[in-house]
């Protein structure tokens, strides 16, 4: 897993993908993460992660979906072969995406 920005993995997984991900099971071990928690591991520092995850609602209204494609979700590991929500299954997106949505969006509104 990538380090970067001074956040590691500990800190991802408790502000990130233990309140956001529907697929995070605790105690298992994993090498990879999500494109979205790569995206905001390399783009935030653990004190801007923890504010705007405090400020970010679990639902996602899905209008930054091809902006967070295209900064996340192509250099997923999960996309070929394991991303339900891209296959188009009933499945929610990975745990940061509404973090990601909300950063885009306030981003925009500026």
């Amino acid at each position: 897993m990538p380090k970067a920005k001074g956040i590691d993995r500990r800190e991802l997984i408790a502000t990130v993908c233990r309140r956001f991900c529907s697929f995070y099971k605790p105690g298992k071990r994993r090498t990879t993460v999500c494109g979205t928690a790569d995206f905001l591991m390399r783009n935030l520092s653990p004190t801007e992660l923890r504010a705007v995850a405090r400020a970010t609602e679990r639902l996602c209204d899905f209008s930054e979906d091809r902006a967070i494609r295209a900064l996340a979700c192509e250099s997923c590991d999960y996309l070929v072969g394991g991303c339900d929500f891209r296959d188009g299954l009933p499945s929610p997106p990975c745990g940061g995406y509404p973090i990601v949505e909300a950063l885009l969006k306030s981003s925009s509104s500026k």
